[in-house]
């Protein structure tokens, strides 16, 4: 039986990064940005705005207007900090790195009132 590739979620790759003291969230498959005073902030930012663009790209029926990948510097710099983490399993804690990696899912309703009212 065919399973519907529409229902399993989908992941999007995040790289956590300082920058002039503000933290940034690069989302690798969308090229989108969130901004915050930490980390969580960043990415919390990054996942509003991966939602409402994700709404407007299917509003206009364009996915191009979504999926546009991130620069190749952010897509190497996020595989030295997976490289990284991976080195660091099972070591004791070190000081707390400026780089981070992330995953979320792509919103399942992306249509909602809420990201509706935000095109409107």
């Amino acid at each position: 039986m065919k399973k519907d590739i529409t229902s399993q979620p989908i992941p999007l790759r995040v790289l956590g990064y300082e920058e002039d003291g503000e933290w940034l969230a690069h989302c690798l498959e969308t090229d989108l940005v969130g901004t915050g005073s930490d980390f969580e902030e960043a990415l919390a930012a990054l996942r509003e705005l991966t939602e409402m663009q994700l709404s407007f790209a299917l509003s206009r029926g364009q996915l191009s207007l979504f999926h546009r990948p991130a620069p190749t510097w952010v897509i190497e710099t996020y595989s030295r900090a997976v490289d990284e983490a991976l080195e660091q399993l099972g070591s004791k804690p070190r000081k707390l790195s400026t780089r981070r990696v992330s995953t979320f899912n792509l919103p399942r309703n992306p249509g909602s009132a809420k990201f509706a009212l935000a095109n409107a």
